[in-house]
């Protein structure tokens, strides 16, 4: 009776658990550093587009609402008003499109829609 063919075997089913629990462990990382490098870049743009809608809210209060092109807070956009909505183009540091929905009566500012073309995190 042979006992090498088990203990081969033994070894090798300890072999591949231990290579597929460092795979999970790997993979678990690699997705903890995707969503950190995600969280941070949204953190940029949303700190990108609070100059632009300061300066919105603004004109809102004082009722300004003239078509032109600013900068404010390093960020340089150009607004395009409407009658319930406002379009405001960034342009630098990133282009993008903030579409403001806005009530006129109040000079609330209700929500917007964020439009950008954007890479892909790596």
């Amino acid at each position: 009776m042979s006992r090498k063919g088990f203990i081969t075997v033994y070894f090798l089913s300890i072999f591949l658990f231990l290579t597929s629990l460092m795979s999970v462990l790997i993979q678990n990382e690699q997705n903890r550093t995707r969503v950190m490098i995600n969280a941070e870049r949204a953190n940029v743009l949303v700190s990108e587009e609070a100059p632009v809608l300061a300066y919105v809210k603004c004109c809102l209060k004082n009722q300004n609402r003239i078509d032109e092109t600013v900068t404010s807070g390093g960020i340089t956009f150009r607004l395009s008003w409407s009658r319930d909505s406002l379009d405001a183009e960034m342009l630098s540091p990133d282009q993008e499109l903030l579409r403001i929905s806005f009530s006129e009566e109040t000079g609330t500012v209700y929500d917007y829609e964020v439009f950008r073309n954007e890479k892909e995190a790596p």
